[in-house]
Order: C-alpha cells, then structure tokens, then sequence
C-alpha cells in the first residue's frame, strides 16, 4: 500500500502535551460574566504545519487543506463528575487563513462552579443524545465518491479535549486532533474504450478485521478513553463509491473515501476490484498492494493509483506504468503443454531437440530455464506441493521421467518398451501422494499376435518403481484366407485421476474386420479406468475420431475429443463396469488440431475452457463457444494451452507464436 503524507499531517507533540490553552478570569477583568451567564470563549484550531475538514476540503496538489466555513458547529461534552451535558455552538469568528474559529459557548447550569473537562467534535454524526460521551461515526462513508461529497457529508471527524478547565477561566484554546484519514483510489483508462457503469470500488483482503467500515452506522467513538467502539466488527474491505459512472479512454477519476484506521492493525495485502451500479464485479486487479509494515495512521491519506488496460486491472505507481505481469512474459520455444500452479504457470517446451520446464511468475518474471533432456513429446503434471513432474520420449525411444521437491530435480527415470520396441506419446498425471501415473504407447507392450501393433500402457510408481500394465491391446490377426481382424490404438492417449486417485485413460480405437468379400472399419473414442470402460461415438467405413484431452474439473472426470467430426466436451460417469459419456458440450466453431498436436482442456466447475489454433490463428472455446483470433498467429504446429496461476483464478492461454515464441494470453471468462 502505498502512503503519502500530504493529508491533516499532524502536530502530536503539540497536541498531546499541549492539548489547550486557558486565559483565567483573575487574570483578565475586561471580559466577566453577563448577568447571570457564564461566558467561555473557545478558540479551534486546524492540525497545523501547512495541511489544514463542514469544514472546506480543499485539493493542493496531494495535500488536502482543512478550512473553517460560515455556519459550521460543533458539538461539545460538559463533564464534571457523573454530570455529562451535550451542547451545539456555531461558528462566531473565522480568522483570515480560515484555520481559527471562535466560539461562544455557556456554560451549562448543572455545571457547578470549580473545575470540568470539555470535550468537541467535528463531524460524522456528532455526538449521542443517549452519552454525549459518545461521538457516532458517519454511516456509509463509501457512498461519498468525491471529495467535495466527503466534505458535504461532514464524513470527516476531529475531536479535542480539554481537562480540568476551571469556570472562572474565560478563554481556551484548542487544536482538534483527527480520528480517520482520507483514502483516494485514482484510476486511470489506458483502454482504446470507454468503462461504463462504473458504480464504485473496493480494497479487499483475504482476511478480515481491519476495514472499519461501519457500512450499517452506530459505529462510535468514546472521547473521554479515546477508543472506538465494536471494531471486533471490522470487515475485510472498503468500500468507495465512482464519482462518475463512466471513464473515456485517457480519463481518470479520482475515488475519495474517509475512514478511521483501526489502531494497532497491520492492513493486509489488499486488491481491487470495480464494481458496476448494481454491485457486481465489473474486474479483479491482478495485482496486489503487499501488507502493510505498520498500522495506517490517522491524519494521512492513503493515495492507490490503478490503471485499466482494456483486459488487465493493475495497481501501478503514479505514473500510471503498468507492471510487468505474467501476460508480458516471452521466451524462444515451441511449448508442447503448461499446467498451473500457485502463482505461477509451469511450461514444458522444446529448442534444438532439448526438453526445457519453466515457470511463468505472477509478478511477471520467469522461474528459471531447467534444461531436462533430448527428447520430445514433453508433458506435464502440478502436484499439490506445487512440484512438476514431466514426461517425455527420449531419442532412443523410452519415456523419460523426471519431477522436482522443491528447489531439487531427481534423477531421471526410464520406463523402456516390455519387449524391445519402442515408446512414444507419454502423458502423466499426479495424485494426492505425489505419485506419477504414465499412460504412453509402446509399439511392443503385448506380444504374441500375427503381427504386433502399438499398445496402450499404463505405469504408476506408487510402490516405489513403476509397475507396467497393458491398457489397450493393438494387433493384426490372419484367420487363414482373406479372414483377418485387428485392433489399432495409433493416436496415443491421455490420463487423468479423479478425487480419489483412480485413473481414466482416453484412447481412439480403429477396429478392422475383413473376409473375402468385404471389410469393416470401425472408429471409437475409448476410456477406460482401473474398474470400468465405455465408448463414446462410432463411425464406419471413414475415421472421424480424435482424442484431445481429458482432465478432472473438481466433482468430475471430463473428456475432449471428436466423434463424428463434432468437437465435444463431456463428463465420465462410472456405474459399475460402465462408463457413460454424459453432459456433451458440443463446440463451434471447430480448431485445426489433431491427435499430433492435440488440444488441450483446462475443467473448472461448470466452465470448460480449450486451447488450441484454426487455421493459423490462436482458438479458445469456454464451454460450446469457441473464438479464433484473427490478429494473433501461431505455429503450425502449435499446442496452445490454457491454465491458471491457481492462487487467482484468471485464465491464461499459452502458445506459439509465428515467431517461433512462447506467449501468453489472458482469456476473459
């Protein structure tokens, strides 16, 4: 949070040791009492040292000056003993700087003759009729919007104090002290448009017990002990109305909001968020104001600079420079897949045969290049300790499997093909234990057949090496004659795990059946988990599959892929030995990738969000909607890759630019 200190800057010695001034009647015989009246002369004071609030606000650059108005008032606390009596006074004299006011005030008569405290206050609700030992602070002070609103609305408040006045002195001086500080929010639209229906915004944290909001009033403040009362119903934001309701492009406005700090808090990291008329989230910043060191003084302002950038909300300095984010970020590669973490986007990718990780920061900086191996077919899996665990296909056809504990890459493991063939097209996914689940094809996993065709394989290292299973069994059959049959799995496959760690690995299946006068050619999407199966499409004569993707979105597994030429999202749901394809999402209009260069699917609850390319141009789809972006080209072969920094929630698309450049783009859901 950045503090400046131009607002009601504040003279404490001054005030605390010297809180008033008193002129005794012994001393001064021009002045005595009228009739039976007692007279006492007050003379209020701003906080000095050049920052002088129904009172005038008044905007010096950054400093705000403080100025007594004709007709303003204050109310004041009689105390002598139990006796408490609340009395109002006008403004007699303002002195020429408008920073001294004079008042008449008498004495009350249940005031008795001797010594009594006097207490005042500007502003807010004034004093309670209930305890005028009670000033009541102002109700929604985030409805004011501008300064000159805070002003008429008296938001701010000051109070003084001054003990042991004897009656018989007929002068005191008095310098108020401030209870709150002003909050400005300036917001600056970099966007080519105009923000419409701006309603207001909001600093808000994670945790609570620091924004004295006071949004439903009867707040108070205790004069005499100098506390506040109810602050245990402090919340975690305020609240500040838009002085306008829309911004054209190159416009700012300015926010202004006055609260009293909660003593002896820390504010914590702070965002921010735009709201429209009606209350809802307009956008969320995408950056944040760390925690504060200290607590947040009274007599300050507290000035946030924030800028629109048409897709981002950021907290800038007051030059209104946008910082670097994790949307600015480039480097030289072809990316082959990217899963997010907390606070950060892991990305694997290959340069000149060579398998490189790396991870895009939020604060908009990489991690750091780690150069994994030769290979290719790079993927990707996040655990819940925020460790990558890769896989890739080595030259010499193994699956290479290397994951990091922290700050330490382990040794790279290699699962090889069951009976000297080769394998390829690995993905992986990681449970709750931090164990690896490997689907790949190895062109040699099952033997035996008339002729051996790929197979899908299956490896998981929860025992401490990885233990192999044959998923789906490819191979050619001769019956003898023209009779013949084979099964074939040549677009690899994809693995997730559910809530409890079971997996589901999606594959596409060519069936061929033949006899001396004729053949069958069937196409089907195929998944299969360590209790069930099922299918979903089925095409003759003509293969009109493809497998993309699947992932679990939280509740359910969902899968990516096409059957009949539809691009369709779907949920798995297992009874018994059956798994059933439910929920399809059909999406339009349709992308260029393939089997090759899949896809990919990033499942939130009920939002399903692909990355990929049309033609020459970076595609997304959220739910059944997809876009191409005219203005954004790819590489031939790119995979691009949607994902989220988790700790916020925004979405990002990783791909391939022309240039031969790792980008990234932020997807507005």
């Amino acid at each position: 949070m950045k503090t400046t200190f131009y607002f009601f800057s504040l003279v404490c010695i001054f005030i605390l040791v010297l809180s008033c001034e008193k002129e005794n009647l012994q001393n001064n015989r021009e002045n005595i009492e009228s009739g039976n009246q007692r007279i006492l002369s007050l003379s209020a004071s701003m906080p000095e040292n050049n920052n002088s609030t129904r009172i005038a606000l008044t905007l010096e650059e950054k400093n705000v000056k403080l100025t007594w108005e004709d007709g303003d008032q204050l109310q004041l606390l009689f105390l002598q003993g139990e006796t408490k009596v609340k009395q109002i006074v006008t403004v007699k004299n303002i002195s020429t700087d408008r920073k001294k006011a004079d008042f008449d005030i008498k004495l009350p008569e249940s005031i008795n003759e001797g010594l009594f405290d006097l207490y005042g206050v500007y502003g807010g609700g004034g004093l309670s009729d209930t305890d005028p030992a009670l000033a009541v602070l102002p109700a929604n002070p985030g409805t004011a919007g501008s300064l000159e609103s805070v002003g008429e609305r008296k938001d701010v408040m000051m109070a003084f104090s001054c003990k042991e006045i004897n009656t018989q002195d007929i002068k005191v001086n008095v310098t108020f002290r401030h209870l709150g500080s002003l909050f400005c929010i300036i917001l600056k639209n970099l966007s080519e448009n105009s923000i419409e229906n701006i309603g207001g915004a909001k600093l808000i944290a994670e945790t609570g017990g620091w924004a004295y909001n006071n949004a439903d009033g009867g707040a108070l403040y205790d004069l005499v002990n100098e506390v506040f009362t109810g602050i245990e119903t402090a919340g975690d934001y305020i609240s500040l109305k838009s002085p306008v309701n829309s911004l054209l492009s190159g416009e700012s406005a300015s926010f202004w909001v006055w609260y009293p700090p909660l003593p002896d808090v820390n504010w914590p990291e702070l965002s921010l968020v735009l709201n429209n008329s009606e209350g809802a989230v307009i956008v969320s910043s995408d950056n944040s104001k760390p925690e504060r060191t200290a607590p947040a003084d009274v007599g300050f302002s507290y000035y946030f600079y924030a800028v629109w950038t048409g897709t981002e909300l950021q907290f800038t300095d007051n030059t209104f420079t946008p910082p670097p984010t994790i949307g600015d970020l480039t480097i030289t590669g072809n990316l082959r897949h990217a899963e997010g973490g907390n606070g950060f986007i892991g990305m694997v990718y290959l340069r000149d045969g060579m398998v490189y990780y790396n991870e895009a920061l939020e604060s908009g900086a990489w991690s750091g290049e780690v150069s994994l191996g030769s290979g290719s077919d790079p993927r990707l899996a996040i655990d819940h300790n925020d460790n990558p665990h890769v896989v890739y296909t080595t030259t010499d056809g193994k699956i290479a499997y290397i994951s990091r504990t922290g700050s330490t890459w382990s040794e790279t493991i290699n699962i090889e093909s069951n009976n000297s063939g080769s394998c390829s097209r690995p993905d992986i996914a990681v449970d709750g234990n931090g164990y690896a689940h490997i689907t790949y094809t190895d062109t040699e996993g099952n033997t035996g057949a008339y002729t051996d065709k790929p197979d899908i394989m299956y490896a998981v290292n929860s025992s401490g090496s990885f233990v192999k299973t044959l998923i789906y069994n490819g191979y050619y059959e001769s019956y003898g004659g023209a009779d013949a049959g084979a099964d074939y799995y040549d677009k690899g496959s994809r693995i997730t795990l559910d809530n409890i760690g079971n997996y589901f690995i999606l594959a596409h299946q060519h069936d061929f059946w033949k006899w001396m006068s004729g053949a069958d050619h069937n196409y089907r999407v195929r998944v299969k988990s360590l209790t069930a199966e099922g299918f979903a499409g089925a095409t003759y004569k003509y293969d009109r599959e493809d497998i993309y993707d699947i992932t679990f979105d939280g509740t359910s597994v969902v899968a990516l892929y096409k059957t009949g030429n539809n691009i369709t999202t779907s949920q798995l749901s297992v009874n018994g030995n059956t798994i059933s394809f439910i929920n399809p999402q059909v999406v339009t209009p349709s992308f260029s990738n393939n089997f090759s260069n899949p896809a990919t699917l990033l499942a939130l609850p009920e939002t399903r969000i692909i990355g990929g390319y049309s033609g020459s141009n970076l595609y997304t789809a959220i739910n059944t909607a997809g876009q191409v972006y005219s203005d954004v080209t790819v590489k031939s072969d790119c995979i691009a890759t949607a994902a989220s920094p988790k700790s916020d929630s925004k979405i990002y698309v990783a791909y391939t630019g022309s240039d031969g450049v790792i980008k990234l783009k932020r997807i507005a859901l």
